[in-house]
């Protein structure tokens, strides 16, 4: 799992390109770089899914691509996530992953 690399983020400068507090991961950097178009002095950076992982533990949110959730879905035990989805404003299918709460129940 730490060499999958489950997509790209943009970014320039400090500041990333998210949906609200969501960073967007999209798994291709040909469909990131045209999701891209219009914005100024952006790089793409590789993000590896462990990377994923680390940050959703930390409280973090992530809007993926279909082709990315596809992967995160191959890894992760998905009632432990809140997941929804939505059409992004480029017309591509995101889906919002965070941290579920972890419910303790004694008797």
């Amino acid at each position: 799992m730490n060499k999958v690399i489950i997509g790209f983020c943009a970014y320039s400068g400090d500041t990333a390109l998210c949906e609200g507090n969501a960073l967007v991961i999209i798994n291709q950097k040909k469909i990131m770089k045209n999701f891209t178009v219009g914005l100024h002095a952006i790089e793409l950076c590789k993000i590896p899914l462990v990377d994923l992982f680390q940050g959703l533990d930390m409280g973090e949110e992530f809007c993926l691509d279909e082709a990315a959730f596809t992967l995160f879905e191959e890894y992760a035990e998905l009632s432990f996530f809140n997941i929804s989805s939505h059409t992004g404003d480029k017309g591509i299918e995101l889906y919002r992953i965070s941290l579920g709460q972890m419910n303790v129940f004694s008797s």
